[in-house]
């Protein structure tokens, strides 16, 4: 059996995991908990690059949604987005870069999230 809590393998008739404390129960079978844990963990360890690949019409709000996110300054920002295509994070969390990508869309940017 496979611990639900700390991912640690127990032998079959287990009642407790011996490093967490996690009680077993027997309605879950240990491929299905491996399995989950095994997605969760990939999961955490999925980055992403966020891409500027045009500004659009609104050059201004694309600015602006770059400073913010970025911390840069208006001439390092103004930069970055005329020169498009350019990487405005790298190595970001799925939650960043889908936050990204939703604040420079709206801004009006074309915006391309890659898997790293």
């Amino acid at each position: 059996m496979i611990c639900r809590g700390c991912g640690y393998s127990e032998t079959e008739g287990a009642a407790f995991c011996q490093y967490c404390g996690t009680k077993f129960t027997a309605s879950v079978t240990s491929s299905t908990v491996a399995a989950t844990a095994t997605s969760e963990r990939t999961e955490n360890f999925v980055k992403y690059d966020v891409m500027l690949t045009a500004f659009g019409l609104e050059k201004v709000k694309v600015i602006k949604a770059v400073r913010e996110l970025t911390g840069l300054g208006l001439a390092e920002a103004k930069f970055l987005v005329e020169h498009a295509p350019a990487t405005l994070k790298a190595s970001a969390t799925k939650e960043e870069a889908e936050s990204m990508n939703i604040v420079l869309t709206n801004a009006g940017a074309t915006v391309v999230v890659t898997e790293v």
